[in-house]
This record gives C-alpha cells, structure tokens and sequence, in this order.
C-alpha cells in the first residue's frame, strides 16, 4: 500500500467516527429532551455560532398549550452532560417531517441560522 492510499483510509476512517461521534451526540440530545414529559419530539441540528464557529440547537416541540422553559429541559442536561455541552434551544410549533416521515433539518437549519445573531446573550 503506497503513502497516499494509506492516508486516504486513515482520513476515510477519521470522518467515519466524527460522524459517529455527532450522530450519537445528536441522539442523546433528543432523548434527553424527550424524558421532559411537555416535550412531544426533538431534533437536534449544528447552526453557526460566531465564538465557537458552530454549536448545537435542540429545536423542542412542546405539548398542546404547555409552556416549558428551557430552564426546565437545560436540567435534564445538567444531570448528565458537561455544562458546556448542553445545546441551545428554541420552540417550535411542530417540527417539519418529509415524506418519509424524518426530520427535514435543512429547513430547520435555515429558519434559525441566525440563531445567534438574534439571541447575543447565549453562550
């Protein structure tokens, strides 16, 4: 095996396991959130952040007509999670589902974008 093609296997597997890494990131953050019982579903996207270059946003549906503070779902986090690892959070009325049936987080990704422009205060 040459120089370059053993390089292009390390990097290959390199990748492999940060997306691993974020994909379990992104579901724990979700099961978490979900043990809240005024949480009805979760996802959990990147959106850019002008300190950290991106940092996570768990976008929360809440049940019917309850009101749940972050402050409340940020616990759960707390009892598990370094506090820097806690993502930011914002309320939706309902997440945007495709056809078949998963998370479009494209569109979730572009409606809070300038997430961090809009709340200078957070982290």
């Amino acid at each position: 095996m040459n120089m370059w093609a053993a390089l292009y296997a390390f990097h290959d597997h390199d990748l492999d396991v940060a997306q691993d890494m974020v994909r379990k990131a992104r579901q724990t953050n979700t099961h978490i959130a979900k043990r809240h019982p005024d949480v009805v579903d979760a996802a959990a996207i990147a959106i850019p952040h002008p300190k950290w270059d991106e940092r996570p946003l768990l976008v929360c549906v809440s049940a019917g007509d309850k009101s749940t503070s972050g402050e409340e779902i940020r616990s759960l986090f707390s009892e598990t999670v370094p506090s820097w690892q806690v993502p930011d959070l914002a309320f939706v009325d309902q997440l945007p589902i495709g056809a078949t049936g998963k998370v479009l987080k494209n569109e979730l990704r572009q409606r809070f974008g300038d997430f961090h422009a809009d709340n200078k205060g957070t982290q």
